[in-house]
């Protein structure tokens, strides 16, 4: 009787009881450990997942009343393309915005009656499942407070949304996997073998080389610190204290965004700042005088109104929760508890009203500062351990080719070595070798995990590969295909075995026939090779265009490692250009190079001729529109397969437009 006594006091003063949402960030590959720990820590009935529920949305709708009213698949594909994929749209902003779909409710009833259905449907429930990162604790068990279901086959899960299950008095937390938290621990575990005694928790705040870099905005795998946005910011503040960071953190952010003129003005010009009085300059002095984080507001209503921190933290949860109604009365509370305390009615509701703006996009200090040490450590280790640090980092982003592009081309500008595969010293991802980073197996087209997890085994079991020769028999007898041997071919992991890349290929058949001949089957299903049963075949011997081993690497690769035309190309001319992928990353006007890969002509209204031109170069393909004034000039001259330097404005409503244009053949 006494916990159920408990349990209804928490259900009748919810803000006595309730706690905060507490985030922990953990390594993503780590997550499910301690989700793992806590659950085996505390018990079945005191661990559980929370509840979320999937809402029919404006395509789903259709489709769900469809199928009820046996419309064809055809039908609901068409039904459902009418709808523009837009976030939130609802059936009737899609009615709104789509002929498509206005026209078959008007040719079809049937479909029109579905809309009416659907109108009424969308936004409820369609079906539930687990909070990606939420997991919520219980002091009583979950059997004496809260309807649990079974949705996995481990933990339980609330039927209440995680709404109700803080006013219960329960402690809900969020579990997040983050991969920069990964990235670091790959770093300081290369780096410990060699300086055993290295912590992150050593590394000075202070260090002016990693404030320059950052100032710079040369933060390429920097945690939050990336986008062009932010790298712009950095280059306008000049960081040269963590603060800064920490600052940046909170003020790059929808709402934020609009004090930072005047956090750039005060930060340049302090000794113009008006405080109110001592108390007030104490909490805003280290942002210049502009509020930056939830925990000012919740200082200054306390020095100004006189607030409880109990109190300041529920108008700090008011504004976070966007609760207007709790935050209007708070609102009331705040006025009346500056003029108590000695300021006239009109400071007092001045400050309210920065307050109330300030609501809508708060930033909690303690999320920002714990972001930032994740961002400064990033940049000390990228400063002072390079290696360890893109190894770990490009291992991350394996697959997204365009980004690791970009990521290679700076790391061969500060001068660190590049490795092209090779069949003897290439792992499954990146690795360091010979102070060199080395490119692995799986950035190799059609060369997948098995594929290079077979060719590491057996190299580890039975050796190098000593020869061409060698090596094309024991991958025919991994069941690597003849395509998967001319990936590794073009991507260079056999160049060791001096012989070029076009005379390896040509001579590829008699190999494969070299290699099933010296087989020796057993009979347990194992086998060996035994080379002395037959010679090995001559090397048919061709001359290779670079042009074309180049393309054939980079159709491999996603990118030119071994040999660059375009830097070729660029140095013939003295050309100085933007990388295509960091200009379409931006928005202005940029100069960029690269090779003709596509011309698609196209009338205008006007009857116009303009065209649709495809770009590629070291980092990427990317479509560019070419208008009717500069198309009519270099239309003759312009084919695929020519380069080009080209002036391109990027980010306007017309898309990529190139409005000039220099053609090299």
């Amino acid at each position: 009787p006494i916990e159920y006594d408990l349990l209804f006091e928490r259900f009748l003063n919810p803000s006595r009881h309730g706690m905060p949402d507490i985030d922990t960030d953990f390594p993503d590959i780590d997550r499910d450990d301690v989700i793992r720990y806590v659950y085996e820590k505390y018990g079945q009935q005191h661990v559980a997942h929370i509840l979320t529920f999937g809402t029919l949305a404006a395509k789903q709708v259709v489709r769900d009343v469809g199928k009820v009213f046996e419309l064809s698949q055809f039908e609901l594909d068409k039904l459902s393309k009418s709808i523009p994929n837009a976030p939130k749209i609802t059936l009737q902003q899609a009615m709104d915005q789509s002929a498509s779909l206005r026209q078959q409710i008007h040719d079809n009833p049937k479909i029109a009656q579905v809309i009416q259905i659907g109108r009424q449907l969308e936004g409820l429930p369609r079906h539930c499942s687990t909070h990606a990162g939420g997991i919520v604790f219980s002091k009583l068990a979950f059997d004496q407070c809260c309807p649990m279901i079974h949705l996995s086959e481990d933990m339980l899960t609330t039927q209440y949304t995680m709404e109700y299950l803080e006013d219960m008095g329960l402690i809900k937390m969020d579990f997040l996997g983050l991969r920069n938290l990964t990235i670091l621990d790959t770093i300081v575990k290369m780096i410990q073998p060699s300086h055993p005694n290295f912590k992150l928790s050593a590394i000075p705040l202070d260090d002016p080389k990693v404030y320059r870099m950052i100032a710079k905005g040369e933060t390429t795998g920097i945690f939050q610190l990336e986008s062009e946005g932010m790298r712009s910011l950095l280059k306008r503040m000049q960081p040269t204290c963590f603060n800064d960071i920490v600052a940046a953190n909170a003020l790059f952010r929808p709402g934020p965004m609009e004090n930072i003129p005047l956090y750039l003005e005060n930060k340049k010009h302090q000794d113009r700042i008006v405080y109110e009085n001592e108390a007030v300059r104490k909490i805003l002095q280290p942002t210049y005088g502009v509020m930056v984080y939830q925990e000012q507001i919740m200082q200054l209503s306390q020095v100004l109104a006189g607030f409880s921190l109990a109190k300041a933290d529920i108008l700090r949860k008011a504004m976070s929760k966007k609760k207007a109604g709790e935050f209007e009365k708070l609102r009331d509370d705040f006025i009346e508890g500056c003029i108590k305390n000695g300021y006239s009615r009109k400071s007092a509701t001045d400050w309210a009203d920065k307050i109330v703006k300030f609501a809508g996009y708060g930033f909690n200090k303690s999320h920002s500062v714990a972001y930032g040490l994740v961002a400064y450590q990033l940049a000390y280790l990228k400063i002072h351990a390079p290696l360890p640090f893109y190894c770990a980092y490009l291992n991350s982003i394996i697959g997204a080719t365009a980004k690791m592009n970009q990521v290679l081309s700076e790391i061969k500008n500060y001068g660190i070595k590049i490795a092209i595969p090779s069949i003897n010293h290439s792992q499954l991802s990146f690795t360091i070798y010979n102070n060199a980073l080395q490119f692995p197996f799986l950035c190799i087209k059609s060369i997948g995990s098995v594929a290079a997890m077979s060719i590491v085994e057996d190299r580890n079991k039975n050796g190098n590969f000593t020869s061409y020769f060698n090596c094309i028999a024991r991958l025919v007898n991994l069941k690597l295909s003849t395509s998967n041997i001319e990936c590794l071919i073009d991507a260079g992991c056999l160049d060791e075995f001096s012989s070029n890349r076009l005379s390896m290929k040509q001579t590829l058949p008699q190999a494969i026939r070299y290699g099933e001949l010296i087989r020796v089957n057993h009979p347990d299903g194992s086998y060996h090779l035994q080379p002395d049963l037959l010679s090995e075949p001559y090397m048919i011997t061709v001359k290779e265009n670079t042009y074309d081993k180049a393309i054939n690497e980079a159709n491999v690769l996603g990118l030119f490692l071994s040999i660059n035309p375009f830097e070729q190309i660029k140095q013939k001319y003295n050309i100085q250009a933007d990388s295509l992928y960091s200009c379409m990353q931006r928005s202005g006007t940029f100069v960029s190079f690269g090779q003709i890969t596509r011309v698609k002509q196209h009338r205008t209204k006007k009857g116009d001729l303009m065209a649709f031109v495809t770009l590629m170069d070291e980092t990427g393909s990317f479509d560019f529109s070419m208008m009717p004034f500069l198309y009519n000039q270099v239309m003759d001259k312009m084919e695929s397969g020519m380069y080009a330097k080209v002036s391109i404005k990027v980010g306007n409503a017309k898309g990529a437009i190139i409005d000039k244009i220099w053609l090299y053949s």
